[in-house]
């Protein structure tokens, strides 16, 4: 397993300012809470500070990062890239736990070979905690079961409960956590009853100690608590059945209205479009189908405790998440449930045809090479990503913040995006100014040139900026790909005019 996880990481790292072109303006944002809350010392349960409202236990994290490693894209990436390979190691152990005949290559294999976590793990976004939490509390569980210790049971409710702070979507874990303990208490024999309702209770008491701050936000605010992610409820109960249907055949297929980040039906963030747009596959759909196999032997062991848990959490995700769309960011929760009921489907595979094993493993080498070959390859040459992610901001931020550096005051002049420019020039900032024109010309008043005098202006290569650019004289300006430099700093002496 070890050897696996270095050579993903490997992955993760290649070209990771390049594909996607650089940060996303949500995971930026994000970012920018994180910092405010560990620079400011803030205790918030959801904060509200910049853009929309979100829980805060990954941007703790991702402040701290950022405060260790400055406001740079590795500070935000190598973060996600832990979460992600967290979320493989403990899926791995968790499916041998579950089923000790399963090879380990073979979970592995089914885990990493879905684009859909290595997307995630390199875009930052913080719902990458999801699945990982999904994987600890059904770790804990699996220990619960064997143990049957209190400790490993108020250790499950504790885990369970912590993730909430994380992702809006890990709620769904905690339903499907007393859902599923309902259940076993009442599907347990009669001799075993009283054991399991003490195991429950010790599930329940770790769930509310460690819930006791949302709870008080929640009295506190309760529209607030209620309403995240309210927003991307649209369209009508047709809408709605039709979203439920592509969710549960996510990993078969993802339909390509979703590509768009808005539609009468569904509202998904711009980490998905992106993804979707190049025309990627999440899972791809021969190892779906295994998945799909796998959901059937599972439905078959429904009385095992993780089995029962995973498919609780699989259902709930689809009809309760899934009736807004099948956003590959809110869905990712569920990926390592997917995981092992593919490794499951492929051991049943095994078990019917033996000598099947080496086709198998054939099969996933030539998966991996097609699948990351159209991710660092193919993907790069889709117009479409590129709209949705501005990566043109994060070369100009990063130009920004060497050239404040130095002590020059620059001007950055951006299309849209503004919060990752802002991001990576906060050490700087007083001596870099930023205008953000979405979907607008450029408005003289909004680039103070005059007041300011700055000595360098980086104006986004954007068609509607090139009469701005060319007014300037041509041995002033330097041309890159992402926009073009141009020198002022002996302009002012002249004339601020």
């Amino acid at each position: 397993m070890a050897a696996t996880l270095v050579v993903y990481l490997c992955a993760l790292a290649f070209r990771r300012d390049v594909v996607p072109q650089g940060l996303h303006n949500d995971t930026s944002e994000e970012a920018l809470r994180g910092i405010y809350l560990v620079e400011g010392r803030h205790v918030e349960v959801i904060t509200t500070s910049i853009g929309n409202s979100a829980e805060t236990l990954y941007l703790y994290l991702e402040g701290l990062s950022v405060t260790f490693f400055g406001p740079t894209t590795f500070a935000i990436q190598v973060l996600s890239w832990l979460f992600a390979l967290l979320t493989i190691g403990l899926t791995g152990v968790l499916a041998k736990r579950i089923d000790a005949r399963l090879p380990t290559w073979l979970i592995l294999s089914v885990t990493t070979s879905s684009l859909w976590l290595f997307h995630y793990g390199r875009s930052g976004l913080r719902a990458i905690s999801a699945p990982l939490f999904l994987a600890a509390i059904a770790l804990a569980l699996e220990h619960t079961s064997r143990s049957r210790t209190s400790v490993a049971a108020f250790l499950t409710g504790s885990i369970a409960a912590l993730s909430v702070y994380a992702y809006t979507s890990c709620r769904i874990i905690v339903i499907a956590l007393a859902v599923h303990g309902a259940l076993s208490i009442v599907r347990a024999p009669a001799s075993d009853r009283r054991t399991s309702v003490v195991t429950q209770g010790w599930i329940f008491a770790g769930l509310l100690l460690f819930s006791v701050p949302n709870i008080l936000f929640a009295f506190q605010q309760p529209d607030l608590f209620l309403s995240r992610g309210s927003y991307t409820i649209r369209g009508g109960p047709w809408h709605w059945l039709e979203n439920i249907f592509w969710s549960i055949l996510l990993p078969i297929h993802h339909p390509s209205i979703y590509s768009w980040t808005l539609g009468t039906g569904h509202f998904h963030d711009g980490v998905s479009s992106f993804f979707v747009t190049a025309g990627l596959d999440p899972i791809h759909p021969i190892v779906g189908l295994f998945m799909f196999v796998g959901i059937s032997e599972a439905w078959r062991q429904r009385g095992h405790l993780v089995l029962g848990f995973l498919l609780t959490v699989w259902i709930l995700s689809c009809s309760v998440l899934g009736f807004v769309g099948p956003s590959l960011t809110r869905m990712l929760l569920i990926l390592p449930a997917l995981a092992i009921f593919g490794s499951m489907g492929f051991g049943r595979l095994a078990a019917l045809c033996p000598r099947s094993r080496a086709l198998v493993m054939l099969g996933f080498a030539l998966l991996a090479f097609a699948n990351y070959n159209s991710y660092f390859v193919e993907y790069p040459r889709d117009p479409d990503p590129r709209l949705v992610n501005n990566g043109s901001a994060t070369d100009i931020g990063q130009r920004a913040a060497a050239l404040a550096g130095r002590g020059l005051r620059v001007q950055c002049i951006i299309a849209k995006d503004k919060r990752t420019t802002q991001l990576l020039t906060r050490d700087v900032a007083e001596r870099v100014n930023i205008a953000e024109f979405w979907n607008r010309p450029i408005r003289p008043e909004e680039v103070p040139l005059k007041r300011e005098r700055p000595d360098v202006i980086l104006v986004e290569r954007h068609p509607p900026f090139a009469r701005f650019a060319a007014q300037f004289p041509k041995e002033l300006s330097t041309d890159t790909p992402a926009y073009i430099e141009i020198n002022t700093s002996g302009l002012w002496q002249v004339s601020p005019k």
